[in-house]
Parts: C-alpha cells; structure tokens; sequence
C-alpha cells in the first residue's frame, strides 16, 4: 500500500472544549463562602437585635456588589477567551460566541447598572465603569483581529455583525497571506498591548472590589464594641469553616488527584487523556492531546520523507528497494527509464532548469501510467516505475505510454529544452529471464541505448536486449 499522507486525527479533537469546573471559580466559590462566614462572624458581634435587618441588607448587598465586579471582570474575559479562540482556530462559532455576549447577555452593562442601584455615586461605581470602558475599548482590537481571521479564512464578510464589517483593514495587513493573517491576529489577541489594557480592567476591578470592601468595613468598625457578648458564635463558625475545608478536600481529591492518577497511566500507556476533573485538567489534557497528535503527523511526514524525493515527490531510492524487494517478481512489469543526455541540458540550460525537467518528467509519467504505480527516481536523471498486476501482454500499452510521453517531452512550454526517455522493460512473465529482473530491465535499456535513445525495449524481444549494462547520458 503507498503511504497516506494525509494528517490522522482523532474524532473531535479539533474544536473539544475542555468543560468541566474551574478551580478557580471553585477557589472563588471557597473565598466567599469564608467571607460570609467572617461576615457573619463580625456583624453577629457588632450588631444588636435591634440593627439585625439593618446587617443583613448590608450583607446581601455587599455579595451582590461583589457578583457585580466579578461579574463585569468574567465576562471581559470571556469575550476575550473567545476572541482569542476565533483567532487561533479560526472557529466561527467562537465569533457568535463573543456577539451573543457583547450584544445580548451584556453582562457587563448589567453588572455595573445592578451596582449603581446599591451604591450609587460611589468610587466603587466609577471603578467599574472605568473598568466597562477599558473593555469597550479593547473591542476595537478584537474587531480588527476578527476581520483579519474572517479574510484569511475566506469567511463571506456579510454573514458577519455590523461592527466587524466596518473594520478596515490597513494596505499592509490587506496584502498578507492567509497564514500571515492569522498569525498577525493572533499576535494581536495576545501581544503586550493588549495584555496590558486587560490588566487595566482588572485593576479598576480590584479598586472596586477594595472600595467595597472598605465600604462594608467602615460600617463593620461602628458596632465593633459588642464584640465580646457573641464570642459563643466563633466555635460554630470554625465549624463551619472546618466543614468547608474537609468539602474542599473533597473536591480536590475528586477533581484533582484522581484525574492526575488516571494522566499518569494514560501517558505511560502512549493514549490520548481523558476529559476528566477540573477545567485546569482538562484543558492541560486538550493541549497534551494536540502536542500528542502534532508529534504524530511529525512522525508520519518524517516516514513519508525517508522514502520520496523531496524534488519530485516520486519514491526515492529507498522507496524503490522497499516496493520492489516486496514486491511479487512474477506479477510485475518493471520500467528503467533514463533522461537522454541530461548532463548536457544541466551544462548548457543549468541546474534549476535541470530540476524542472526532472519535475515535469515525473508528471508526465504519474498522468499517463496507473494510480497503482510506482513512480520512482532512483537516481540524477534515472527512473523506475513499478507497475502492480501487470505483465508482458501489457506491452502495446507501455509503448504507447513511453510514445505519448517521450511526444510531450520533444514539444515542452515555454523555454524548457527538448528531452526524450530511454525505456527498458522487464515484465515477470519475460522470455529467457535472469535470476534478476532489475538487471533484465537494465539490459533492454542499454539495447535502446546502443540503437539511438529515444525509444522503448522489452527484455526477451530480441538478442539486443540481453545486453549488458546501460551506459550513461
């Protein structure tokens, strides 16, 4: 069978989303739970029965002030993450990803209007909106790297919103390859500019979340003289934290340490990993899963270069050996093909003329003889073909090949110099044969040789064909 060159992938690799929980958020979840749990702690002291309902508005603001920030802080980098992804895949549903949000989840605008109803005027809402319009502005890059992805793709600019079919692309981007403009798309979703401007937003992120917090603090530090008479509460509320510990133990070992077990045997196994535990995981196993499939298709190119000319593209010498040692003798016609004086079109017309020759000779004989075939170069100027399921009453048919070829050859386009092929064939079913048909094959070609080039012998045909070795161009 000839090598197939063409990439393996497993199913679904291409476009697999990661899924599974973040241990981020899971972190984030841990972290609030500790501060209601504080907060609880702290306003359960400071507090009298009397400003109870006072303690828990402020509370449940204080939570929703903060879902709000965090709120604005993951959607940025959600249309970011998706930005990102369309730039790098080139995917377009990472591109109806980013619009739904920017244009109709909006997230962000909801975030900073829910703040505005709990604390109006304050720093915490100029901090978020500081951070809305970072956001808003980054979208200008993120438009600009969609559109170069959108061009270089060949995506129909009308299927895509308004926004992206506004952009312009500047002369020198317009000019670049498809290739060049995802890699400027990508360079541009991932330079420092753009990292910098994210840092930005999460920077007025943090001031509001700070200037919240300081907000719950103050009115926390009023009260903090009643203290000692809730002292009781503290053992119930270590409880409560020791009881998240152990539930985040838990998930750990669930979420982090048994998946890691599982990648360990999966690796040594040389296996594609699972999808398995948290979102971390599962995205380190995504990107081992590519690595693991890159190094494949490496793999598969280095094999397929060992035996191919890298001029041509027919079988090297290597290539030849392997399908002729395996090949059954008795079921083959061999051809041993020879460019007539080639070292003289190489000293008068030069080598790069020289190698277009050599190309076109390879088409011509790859057009004309089966899909089946062998097309080889086993030397400078030398050729074999190795034709499956063949034999000697094959012979008007090769002949014909050779005349059509060696026609081709003798009427070339443009300034390409006149050639002709020198053909001996040896078939398995041949009169008179040698232990060796590649020496039989060699002997025809030199009887064509000897009787002027340009022409076509078939071992046995006639006493000229017994010969002995061809000699050269």
């Amino acid at each position: 069978m000839k090598m197939k060159e063409r990439r393996k992938q497993r199913p679904g690799m291409t476009h697999e989303r990661c899924g599974g929980v973040r241990l981020q958020t899971l972190s984030s979840v841990m972290i609030i739970a500790a501060v209601i749990v504080t907060a609880g702690l702290l306003f359960g002291v400071n507090r009298l029965m009397d400003t109870y309902h006072s303690l828990k508005d402020t509370t449940d603001a204080y939570i929703s002030c903060q879902d709000d920030a965090r709120n604005m802080m993951e959607a940025s980098d959600y249309l970011t993450n998706e930005a990102r992804a369309f730039s790098v895949t080139g995917d377009r549903i990472h591109l109806d990803n980013y619009f739904t949000e920017s244009t109709q989840t909006q997230r962000r605008d909801t975030a900073l209007r829910h703040l505005e109803g709990y604390m109006p005027e304050s720093d915490a809402v100029q901090f978020l909106k500081g951070a809305l319009e970072e956001s808003i502005e980054l979208m200008d890059r993120e438009y600009y790297s969609m559109r170069l992805v959108i061009d270089a793709q060949g995506y129909d600019i009308k299927e895509f919103p308004e926004a992206v079919q506004k952009v312009k692309l500047k002369a020198e981007d317009k000019s670049l390859s498809a290739d060049e403009k995802m890699i400027l798309a990508t360079d541009i979703m991932f330079d420092d500019v753009y990292q910098n401007e994210k840092e930005k937003i999460s920077a007025h992120v943090e001031q509001c979340l700070n200037q919240i917090l300081n907000t719950v603090e103050a009115s926390q530090t009023e009260n903090y003289s009643l203290m000692e008479s809730l002292m009781t509460r503290v053992s119930i509320l270590i409880g409560i934290i020791l009881l998240l510990f152990l539930l985040l133990v838990a998930m750990i070992i669930g979420l982090i340490v048994q998946p890691i077990k599982e990648y360990v045997t999966f690796i040594n196994e040389k296996r594609y990993l699972p999808m398995r535990g948290a979102f971390e995981l599962r995205f380190l196993a995504s990107a081992y899963n590519r690595m693991y499939e890159e190094n494949q298709a490496h793999s598969d190119q280095l094999a397929y270069e060992a035996v191919h000319d890298s001029l041509t593209g027919a079988y090297n010498r290597a290539g030849f050996e392997e399908r002729y040692h395996a090949s059954d003798k008795n079921s083959i016609v061999l051809l041993l093909i020879d460019i007539d004086r080639f070292k003289e079109i190489n000293d008068t017309h030069g080598h790069s003329v020289g190698d277009q020759v050599l190309k076109r000779v390879v088409n011509l004989i790859r057009d004309n003889f089966r899909a089946e075939d062998y097309v080889c170069r086993i030397g400078g100027d030398e050729f074999a073909v190795i034709m499956l399921f063949a034999d000697s009453s094959m012979k008007p048919q090769i002949e014909e090949k050779i005349s059509i070829i060696n026609h081709e050859l003798r009427n070339p386009p443009g300034t390409l110099p006149q050639v002709s092929l020198s053909v001996g064939v040896a078939a398995g079913d041949r009169k008179n044969p040698t232990p060796d048909m590649f020496k039989d094959a060699d002997a025809a070609l030199y009887a064509v040789k000897r009787a002027g080039r340009n022409g076509c012998a078939f071992y046995g045909e006639s006493e000229d064909t017994k010969a002995g070795p061809a000699e050269q161009n």
